[in-house]
């Protein structure tokens, strides 16, 4: 799909274009200066269901994607190959993924600097089901993380590990997990300015192994 001659994408079929644009299996690089989705869900985009076997990014840079709102039904992604993500700013009003299975995920670089967020506000995730059988982050600075309700039933990390987070505030108005399967957690390094948790919920946690290295305190 070419521009037209003013620089601007013309409009396009969902189906035929959107399926034709993931029919490589690679995609070396994606420059996406500025994405506005008002809104994606199902009804308009007309996906009862996204299956992904593999999807191989080498460089994705996303310097500000604005989501209004995704409603996903049901995504299945086997396999995510992702060297290199640097996002500079990502607003998400509101996600609902009632079922994310990801069997793989390989993030070879991750310049979580370059994932400065400085405020991230998530009025409500819902969250099914997520199953990630390893993450592997080396620094995430989070300066102010406003969730007012996260609903996870069920979460399955077998590994991860987490060299350094930076939270200076957290407001969890409700959290609700119902279980959560953590067989081992490496932290190095934990600053958390503030958190108010104001209601937790947990009816199962399994910890197999937890490392952590340095807790500095403020109090």
């Amino acid at each position: 799909m070419e521009r037209t001659a003013l620089g601007v994408w013309p409009s396009f079929n969902i189906q035929e274009d959107v399926g034709e644009l993931f029919t490589s299996s690679d995609l070396n690089c994606i420059n996406l200066d500025c994405i506005t989705l008002d809104c994606i869900n199902l009804d308009y985009i007309n996906l009862d269901c996204i299956n992904l076997d593999c999807i191989n990014l080498d460089c994705i840079i996303l310097d500000c994607i604005n989501l209004d709102c995704i409603n996903l039904d049901c995504i299945t992604l086997d396999c995510i190959n992702l060297d290199c993500i640097n996002l500079d700013c990502i607003t998400l009003d509101c996600i609902t993924l009632d079922c994310i299975n990801l069997d793989c995920i390989n993030l070879d670089c991750i310049t979580l600097d370059c994932i400065n967020l400085d405020c991230i506000t998530l009025d409500c995730i819902n969250l099914d089901c997520i199953n990630l059988d390893c993450i592997n982050l080396d620094c995430i600075t989070l300066d102010c993380i406003n969730l007012d309700c996260i609903n996870l039933d069920c979460i399955t990390l077998d590994c991860i590990n987490l060299d350094c987070i930076n939270l200076d505030c957290i407001n969890l108005d409700c959290i609700t997990l119902d279980c959560i399967n953590l067989d081992c957690i490496t932290l190095d390094c934990i600053t958390l300015d503030c958190i108010n948790l104001d209601c937790i919920n947990l009816d199962c946690i399994n910890l197999d192994c937890i490392t952590l290295d340095i807790i500095p305190s403020n109090s």
